[in-house]
């Protein structure tokens, strides 16, 4: 835009007459694209902060390149901090997977709290019905302890973990088990609650299978009772 403003709004599917007019305001365009850009930046370090702060430097180019490459598709600017964190993992080898695995972390404690109206109970939960989560729920696998502030990020431990939002408003990050892990992002993916209770109990070796599956209905229960379950759908 800068180089060829005129040229730019040709690109952009306007005719010649709308693409001289941009040219000739180019510098009011160019002070409202600077303010939504400051506008965005301010967003992404306000739902983002231990990202921008890993960052650094490379936080504008990072900027840059999610709005040349992928830009916002929404109107909403709760919903950037999300698409930002998908160009960033989008970007797979350029970036160090620790800082990847704390956008995703910080992106989901994110919309958790700004996500979603909550989801009226639905009907009492069976084996063979699929299952409504809350719509804040975000089922996380990670390379490190991100939710973690005093986390070494060269320490690689894999990490589980479930982030909602309680009855209270307050966010909850806790870590969980693999077998949690799979019932609830089978449950999210559409699986009826006994095809999610077989895929949990596929996590762990044959012999510990029964008290896998004792350990797997006290969660679902608990689940319930907290309300990250809302009922069979």
């Amino acid at each position: 835009f800068d180089e060829d403003p005129e040229g730019f709004a040709r690109a952009a599917g306007l005719d010649d007459a709308d693409a001289e007019r941009v040219a000739a305001q180019r510098r009011g365009i160019a002070v409202y694209r600077t303010l939504v850009r400051n506008n965005l930046a301010d967003t992404l370090t306000r739902a983002l902060p231990r990202t921008r702060d890993a960052l650094g430097d490379a936080f504008d180019d990072a900027l840059g390149d999610f709005l040349q490459r992928t830009p916002p598709r929404s109107r909403y600017l709760r919903e950037v901090p999300g698409e930002f964190v998908r160009r960033l993992a989008e970007r797979g080898d350029e970036l160090a997977p620790w800082l990847v695995d704390l956008a995703r972390f910080e992106g989901a404690e994110f919309d958790a709290a700004h996500e979603g109206a909550e989801a009226s109970p639905g009907e009492p939960m069976r084996l063979e019905r699929r299952v409504r989560l809350h719509p804040s729920v975000h089922v996380l696998s990670l390379g490190w302890r991100a939710h973690d502030p005093s986390a070494d990020p060269a320490q690689r431990t894999r990490c589980h973990l479930l982030v909602h939002r309680a009855e209270d408003d307050d966010v909850v990050v806790e870590e969980i088990t693999p077998a949690t892990r799979a019932l609830l992002s089978a449950l999210r993916d559409g699986d009826t609650l006994g095809e999610a209770l077989r895929g949990a109990l596929a996590e762990v070796p044959p012999g510990e299978q029964p008290a896998a599956l004792a350990a797997a209905v006290a969660c679902v229960e608990a689940l319930e009772t907290r309300g990250v379950l809302r009922g069979a759908c």
